[in-house]
């Protein structure tokens, strides 16, 4: 939603109208970004008393209306307060969210007057039906970074590799390489065929496969007590970019004072594939 040269029957505070010859309504808001949501801080400015005087009688609100448009996800929160806080999951947004401020009425207003009126209204009566946007800002679009499905994704930085072993029917455990521009998993036939089978599947791949992968992975850099022997490989490079666009550091994480438990690290490194695996077996059989 973005509200662009919109004629309003009745006076709109906003940067793109003179009905107001003084006053201004701004909203400040303060993005952060962790590994699944976005957390937004919204802090409203409104230096109108008129309208200050509608939200202290509940007639009207400040009203945050978040839209992307790649996904039809939408939010509107509505609140009295001058600051506000709420969580967006990652998973539901892509490439860009569009976010409009508000005061809404909350119910009709009759008889509105401020002495703040462009002359163009004077001597008009004013009415507000319920819902009328009475001051809105469009704000900067929010830009989403979905480069942790890079490290989620196993066409980027993994690679699935069939092995012919000298019986056919005989199980092999995962065998992983690490020295290479992607995390090879190599597998016996049968594993093959059923991971092919149920590759569309992509939790279930990301619990069965990468994840052994990646704890292999964790066990083989603390071990060694280094990042320096894969620092080159393409799949670390990644890794290490998505962590930096986080304000993280995947070295501190792995080796230095912010290291984790490997199986959370891996699991978070994946966005918690177990449940939705579960939950893709459960849909399977339904």
């Amino acid at each position: 939603m973005e509200i662009r040269n919109r004629l309003f029957p009745y006076p709109v505070l906003c940067d793109e109208t003179d009905d107001y010859i003084e006053g201004f309504f701004d909203v400040e808001m303060i993005s952060m970004e962790s590994m699944n949501n976005l957390e937004l801080t919204f802090e409203f400015k409104l230096e109108n008393d008129d309208l200050e005087n509608l939200i202290r009688k509940g007639q009207a609100k400040y009203v945050i209306h978040l839209e992307c448009r790649y996904t039809s996800y939408r939010k509107v929160i509505k609140t009295d307060l001058k600051e506000i806080q709420c969580s967006i999951p990652k998973s539901r947004v892509n490439k860009e969210i569009n976010i409009v401020a508000m005061i809404v009425a909350t119910t009709e207003i009759e008889g509105y007057y401020s002495s703040l009126l462009n002359e163009d209204y004077l001597g008009e009566e004013i009415n507000f039906e319920h819902a009328a946007i009475l001051a809105y800002e469009n704000m900067p679009k929010i830009l989403i970074s979905k480069n942790y499905e890079e490290l989620a994704g196993n066409e980027s930085l993994f690679s699935i590799i069939r092995v012919e072993y000298p019986d056919p029917d005989e199980e092999h455990p995962l065998d992983i390489v690490l020295n290479d521009d992607r995390i090879k998993i190599r597998v016996d036939a049968n594993t093959y065929d059923s991971y092919i089978k149920f590759q569309q599947s992509s939790a279930i791949a990301m619990s069965m496969f990468v994840l052994p992968a990646l704890l292999f992975m964790i066990d083989a850099v603390r071990e060694d007590e280094s990042c320096s022997a894969y620092e080159s490989k393409n799949w670390y490079m990644k890794m290490k970019q998505y962590y930096k666009s986080q304000g993280r550091d995947l070295e501190n994480e792995l080796i230095g004072e912010a290291r984790k438990n490997a199986l959370e690290l891996a699991q978070e490194m994946l966005k918690n594939p177990i449940g939705k695996a579960y939950k893709e077996l459960m849909e399977m059989e339904g």
